[in-house]
Parts: C-alpha cells; sequence; structure tokens
C-alpha cells in the first residue's frame, strides 16, 4: 500500500509539472477542437442542466441539433461532473489533467497485474500517459476520456479469461461502458476487436471466452442505452453516410516518413508553430490529427527486446501494435485499402492516424516488459550488455559526431537537404525549413545524450555499482525528462481571455434582445476554419469576432450554420446544394431562416441589408449587415405546395416559390389554400420546448424554421398534433383558425427507452455485484 502511495504521488508530481500553467485557470486549453467544439458545446451542457433540464438539444447551430445524441459533451460519462462543482474554465482544464494522473494510475495497475515488478510498470505508465500520443489527444477531448480505460480493459478480461470471475465480467462490462461514454467510438471499436483476437490466441478456453465477450458487449450496450440509442438514432440520420469513400476516411493518414518521430520529435515541424507543420513544405502527404508521435528511443528499444522472450501476450501486443500501426499508415500501404474493403466498420472510421492508439500503447505495455528483461539479463549476461553498452556508446559518439560535421558547415549542409527536398522554398517558408532543422539538430543532440547515459548506466549496472532499484529509478527518471522536454509543449495553452472577452460584433449582436439567428456567406466560412493573428490568442479573439461556427454558443446567439462531427443529412443537403449554386446562395431563403444579420468577407449587394460595422483583420475584411427583409422564427404561410423530396430544392430555388405564403411538403396536410389574417407570439423559447400563441381568421400553416427530428412533438391545445416535415429540413404544423396556444417539445423515444434500459441493466449489474461477484462464471 505504501509503495502504490509512492506511485501514485510521483504520477501526481509528473502531471503537475506537465500542466503546471494550466493549475490556476489563467492559461486554459485553447488548441483546435478545445475552444471552437467541445468548450462550447460543453459550456451549453452545463448551463442546460445548471437551468434544471437535459442537455437533449441544441439550438444554436444548425437550425437546432440534437445535444446529447451528438455523444461529444459526455454527459453520462462519471468525470464530467467535475463541470458543475467547479467554476466552468476552471474545470475545463482539470477535466482534462485529471484524465493524465488516471491514464498512469491505470497502466501502472494493468502492469502490475501482468506480473511487472512496481518500477518496471511505472515506466510503462509514464510512456503510456506522457507519449505523443496521449498528449495530442488532449485537444480530441473524447478521444483522451475514452482511451484512459484500455488498460484496465486489457486487465480485467485477462484476469476474466484465466479464472473466470462473475467480477472480472462485471468489471470489463463496466470499464467498457466508460470507454464508450467517454466519447469516442473509435477507441472501442479498436479495443473490441483486440479484445476478440485476445480470446481468439490466449486463453485454453476459447469458445468460453469469445461467448463471454458477446455477452460483455451486449451487457455494455444495455449499460449504455440511454447514450446509445440516441447517438444510433443520430447516426442514420447523419451525413455519415455520405462520407465513406476512401478519399474522406483515409484523408489523414500517417505519412511513412512520421516514422521518425517516434524518437526525433517533431522531426517535419510542429503543428504548434506557424508556417511549419503545411503542404508549402511538405507536400500533401501530411496530417494534422496527431501533434506529437514521440516515443523516445529507449521505450522503443526496449518494447523490442520484450519480444525475444517467447510469450504468448507479448507476442499478441507484437502484433497489435503492428497492425495498430499499419492501419494508421493508412492510404500510404495496400493493408489499409485491402481492411476498408472487407471488414465491418473501417470505413465509418476518420481518420486512420486514430488506429495509431493500440501502437502506443503496445510500445507503453512492452516497453515494461523489456526494462523488468534487461535486469534480469544484465546479470546473467554481463559480457554481453557490456557489448551493448559499448555499442551504444558508439552510436553516441556517431551521432556526435553527425552534430559536430553539421555545425561545422552548417550553411552548406541546410543547403544540401534543401536541394534533396526539392520543393521550391523561398523567404519566409525558406526560413521556416531551417528552423525546423535546427530544432533537428538540438534532438540529435538530446539523443546523443540519452544513448550515452544509458550506456553508462549499462556499463554501471554491469559492474555493480548500481542496485537493480536504482538502475531502474535512473531508467525511469531518464525516461520522464526526455518525455517531459520532448512533449510538454503539446499541450498548448491560450490566455482564459479568450474565451471570456466579448468581442466588438458579439456586443453588437447580444445589443439585439429578439429572437435570431445570424449568417455568413460560404467564403467568410472557408476563412473561418483557419485562425489568423499575431499570436495564437489574438487569432482566437479574431476568430471569435468573425462569428467562428459555434464559438457564439456560450453568448446565446443562433448561427444558420455550425460545427459538428455528426451532422444532420437533411442539413448538408440543404446547404450544399444552395452553397453550390453559381448565383450565390438565395436571399430569399436565408430570409425564411429567421437570419437577421449577414456578415460577409466582402461587400454585399443584396436587397435589405444595411451595413453595420465593416472591420479588417489578420484574416481579411468582415462586413456586418442588417437584413431588413428577414422573416421571424415562426411565422404563418396561408398555402402548401406537396412534391417530391427530390424536387424541393430545385423548386425552393425558382422564382415560384415565396416562403412568406407557401410551404412544401412530402405528404398532403387535407388544408384548402387560404389567405387570413393573423397575430402569432412566442410566449416561450428554451432549447428543448417551444410555445407559441396565435390568433388567426382562417385556418394555415404554422411554420418554424427549426429542424426538423424525430423526437419532436406538437401540441395544440394539449391535444397532439403531426409535425410536417416542411421545405425540406424545417417544422410546420397544421394551424386551424381561432385562437391557440401550441406547444413543441423534445422528448425523444430513443432517450426515454435507453434510460429504461439502462435503469434496468445497472439494477441487473448491482444485484449480479452484491450476489455473485465472487463466484464463476458458468459455462
Amino acid at each position: 500500500m505504501k509503495k502504490n502511495l509512492v506511485v501514485s504521488a510521483f504520477f501526481l508530481l509528473l502531471t503537475v509539472l506537465f500542466f503546471w500553467r494550466f493549475l490556476d485557470g489563467s492559461q486554459v486549453f485553447v488548441f483546435k477542437d478545445l475552444s471552437r467544439y467541445f468548450y462550447p458545446l460543453r459550456y451549453l451542457m452545463v448551463e442546460q442542466v445548471r437551468s434544471g433540464h437535459l442537455p437533449l438539444w441544441n439550438p444554436y447551430i444548425f437550425c437546432g441539433m440534437p445535444l446529447l445524441a451528438s455523444h461529444q459533451i459526455c454527459f453520462f460519462y462519471p468525470l464530467t461532473i467535475i463541470y458543475y462543482i467547479m467554476p466552468f474554465d476552471l474545470a475545463f482544464n482539470y477535466y482534462i489533467i485529471i484524465h493524465y494522473f488516471l491514464a498512469a494510475c491505470f497502466m501502472y495497475l494493468a502492469m502490475r497485474h501482468f506480473k511487472l515488478g512496481w518500477l518496471s510498470a511505472v515506466f510503462s505508465a509514464v510512456v503510456f500517459a506522457f507519449s505523443g500520443y496521449l498528449l495530442s489527444v488532449s485537444n480530441m477531448n473524447t478521444t483522451l476520456s475514452s482511451v484512459i480505460w484500455m488498460p484496465l480493459v486489457f486487465m480485467f478480461f485477462d484476469a476474466y479469461i484465466t479464472r473466470f470471475k462473475v467480477k472480472d465480467f462485471l468489471a470489463v462490462c463496466l470499464l467498457l461502458s466508460l470507454m464508450f461514454l467517454g466519447g469516442e467510438p473509435t477507441i472501442l471499436y479498436i479495443t473490441g476487436a483486440c479484445l476478440f483476437f485476445y480470446a481468439v490466441f490466449i486463453p485454453e478456453r476459447k469458445v468460453k471466452s469469445l461467448f463471454s465477450l458477446i455477452v460483455m458487449a451486449v451487457f455494455m450496450v444495455l449499460l449504455t442505452a440511454a447514450q446509445f440509442l440516441p447517438f444510433v438514432e443520430l447516426g442514420a440520420l447523419s451525413d455519415r453516410k455520405y462520407l465513406t469513400d476512401i478519399s474522406i476516411v483515409a484523408r489523414w493518414s500517417l505519412p511513412v516518413r512520421e516514422l521518425l518521430t517516434f524518437i526525433f520529435p517533431f522531426f517535419f515541424g510542429s503543428q504548434l508553430r506557424y508556417g511549419q507543420y503545411n503542404s508549402a513544405i511538405l507536400g500533401s502527404h501530411n496530417q494534422s490529427w496527431l501533434l506529437s508521435a514521440y516515443v523516445g528511443f529507449l521505450p522503443l528499444l526496449l518494447s523490442f527486446l520484450a519480444v525475444c522472450r517467447a510469450d504468448k501476450r507479448r507476442v499478441f501486443f507484437c502484433v497489435a501494435g503492428t497492425l495498430g500501426l499499419l492501419l494508421a499508415l493508412g492510404k500510404y500501404t495496400p493493408f489499409y485499402l485491402l481492411l476498408y474493403k472487407t471488414v465491418p466498420g473501417i470505413s465509418l472510421i476518420r481518420y486512420p492516424v486514430k488506429f495509431s492508439a493500440i501502437t502506443f500503447f503496445s510500445i507503453a505495455f512492452l516497453g515494461g516488459f523489456g526494462l523488468q528483461d534487461l535486469v534480469g539479463r544484465l546479470k546473467k549476461e554481463g559480457v554481453f550488455f557490456k557489448r551493448l553498452s559499448i555499442l551504444l556508446l558508439s552510436l553516441a559518439g556517431f551521432c556526435s559526431l553527425l552534430l559536430l560535421t553539421v555545425i561545422a558547415n552548417k550553411q552548406r549542409v541546410f543547403f544540401l537537404i534543401k536541394q534533396w527536398w526539392g520543393r521550391p522554398l523561398t523567404g519566409f517558408y525558406e526560413q521556416t525549413f531551417y528552423d525546423i532543422l535546427n530544432f533537428d539538430m538540438q534532438s540529435l543532440l538530446v539523443l546523443t545524450v540519452i544513448l550515452a547515459a544509458a550506456a553508462v548506466i549499462f556499463w554501471l549496472y554491469c559492474e555493480g555499482k548500481l542496485s537493480s532499484t536504482v538502475f531502474l529509478l535512473l531508467f525511469v527518471v531518464m525516461v520522464s525528462l526526455d518525455l517531459f522536454s520532448s512533449n510538454q509543449s503539446v499541450s498548448f495553452s491560450g490566455r482564459r481571455a479568450v474565451y471570456d472577452e466579448v468581442t466588438p460584433n458579439i456586443k453588437l449582436l447580444q445589443k439585439d434582445r429578439g429572437l435570431f439567428r445570424f449568417f455568413y456567406t460560404s467564403e467568410l466560412g472557408d476563412a473561418n476554419r483557419m485562425l489568423w493573428g499575431e499570436d495564437y490568442n489574438k487569432a482566437l479573439l479574431e476568430s471569435k469576432d468573425r462569428l467562428t461556427p459555434d464559438k457564439m454558443v456560450p453568448y446565446g446567439l443562433y448561427d444558420f450554420d455550425g460545427y459538428e462531427s455528426v451532422l444532420l443529412a437533411q442539413f448538408r443537403e440543404y446547404a450544399t446544394y444552395f452553397y453550390g449554386l453559381e448565383g450565390g446562395y438565395p436571399k430569399k431563403l436565408i430570409d425564411m431562416s429567421n437570419a437577421k444579420y449577414v456578415a460577409s468577407e466582402r461587400p454585399l449587394g443584396w436587397p435589405g441589408l444595411k451595413l453595420l460595422r465593416a472591420t479588417s483583420g489578420d484574416g481579411g475584411r468582415l462586413y456586418l449587415y442588417f437584413n431588413h427583409f428577414h422573416m421571424p422564427r415562426a411565422y404563418m404561410a396561408s398555402e402548401a405546395k406537396t412534391m417530391f423530396r427530390d424536387n424541393i430544392l430545385a423548386y425552393m430555388q425558382g422564382g415560384d416559390f415565396d416562403p412568406e405564403r407557401t410551404v412544401i411538403l412530402e405528404e398532403e396536410a387535407g388544408l384548402q389554400k387560404k389567405q387570413a389574417g393573423y397575430k402569432l407570439d412566442i410566449l416561450k423559447y428554451a432549447p428543448a420546448e417551444i410555445v407559441l400563441k396565435y390568433d388567426s381568421k382562417g385556418d394555415q400553416f404554422l411554420f418554424l424554421s427549426e429542424s426538423y427530428y424525430p423526437g419532436w412533438k406538437a401540441y395544440i391545445d394539449g391535444k397532439e398534433t403531426k409535425i410536417l416535415r416542411a421545405n425540406y429540413m424545417f417544422r410546420a404544423v397544421v394551424a386551424p383558425a381561432g385562437s391557440h396556444v401550441v406547444k413543441f417539445n423534445f422528448s425523444p423515444l430513443s432517450f426515454r427507452v435507453g434510460s429504461f434500459i439502462s435503469l434496468a441493466a445497472i439494477t441487473v449489474f448491482a444485484l449480479l455485484w452484491y450476489l455473485k461477484r465472487n463466484e464463476e462464471v458458468i459455462g
């Protein structure tokens, strides 16, 4: 117990060292999807929960979008509770930081289960938790919160197939559930595939192990049904069915050349430094998902040594890690193409580099065994390892000689490398190329020091000058320092102001207390995918002022467009069609969508627009207009046209369509065309509930420019009425004459059924744990 406390304290110390600048909240995690995606959506989740509502619906993007079903807010994930007990900005930091401490602890426990000595287990834990891979996914929040459970999953599954105890069975079910609730199904897919082959190759009772794995998967689905069923429902209605072409799925494959970055950090430039990692220098063969692949020379060397000893588990993780790497290489190998065509599920996973998760886990797993083997073999085979020390020292000498040669002839060597690289580089990119080479020289120096230090430690241990405990401690410290020096910069920070500061355009829109949306042209939307500014903080603030998707959510501003990992197919079809028109997006449809404000990178001459503000920044010009012709969020239309879905968009584009008068339906509504006066008020507008009151002199259609989605119900004076899909992707109901109250309520069946199933499964789980946990599984 005392030893475990010391180990935990060491992991805590390492975590603090890696993330010390985030601890007081003055610096915040901001890189990539953290600032533009996870922060806004989780802020919205917390606000809805604190106001007494389940976070089921996000009304701020795409004219309305499921929130819980998107699976990205991790509402049911236990560690999400931190958002409710701390100030949000601070909680956003600590949610991420805690996962690295847990990753180290979980890996340590797993390696102890696999009979590793405590210091060798610490070595594996450090490599797993602080490798470039895990630090890279700090900005892929859901990957981080899913992958940290991988060590415990393998630990308890291995225990289960050894003794077939109910408690191990339940532990695997629970851990797989946590992995899924963490928000990244890809990690669950990879882990599930590995467990399948683990059950095939490792245990003696293979049939029972495989059958048990199937039951575990079913039980996991039942436990998480409240999240699983809404997620599946959204997936079936999403654009993912269009995005399975290999040109899209394999976009971010790991280039073969980047295998060098496993031992040379940022060898081809860093995505964290402006201008370094881009097509001007690297060409089209690059990826922007994995920020760093650095694990270091020693963990790789030790993982290779571990395979020299015949052991089924070591061989398994060697093969799994290798296959994961081949899959991560994606389009650069025929292996990925073969599996893409033959293995179910591969085509749904963007991007191949994600498969490297099992590779980095395997390196950490095998590295610990390699270190433990090394301790035992050094005593028995001292002469061999003295020769190994000499070899490492020779490598260090060679690196030193190479480094000195480059320094002595720096300009000439750099020029020759540039010529060999073969890309025309001038000005800024030429200087950036030289900056990368200078950094690579520093990495070569670090490798030289590591090789020399390892050689000396080997030699001293062989001579009996060091005890095995001291030898292992030195290895752990050396690798920890190496990973810290190379990877701590991966956790990119920004000033708290990038989240808290309200920019001028946001202030302008917030002055309008009405219910409205803003719309930006496709050119501005494309430009906002990039950040522009003197530094990252200023660039983030400018991106907010340019109304970048999702960043307006915390300010309660409604965007016609947005940014999501899973987008409703109807919106993609609608927007792709109209954005792609030669004459641009039809102004009447912008009006129809309640777009009271319009933003563009260039002046617009559309009717009804009044320029409010024109600004110029590093990202270019921005023109913000007031749209006098915008239509309200809800209004009455006097007539309907019914047509096949495939014809609707073309008709809406044409001159015959008047959105103020007409709604286009996919089914007959049985209402005669009749113009009638009306008065309409919105009494309540909440994320999952909208209440309106109208007074109409005749039967009409009540049109609501909100996304059509199953789970929404409409009631007129308390009596349910059918919601019609109108104008391709919006909602309408038949509104009878007279004075009536209409209520729209979002209560999806998938969530209600899923919640019931989850509660029942949790009850069964608790009973099994209480009554049967120490018994053996029958079969």
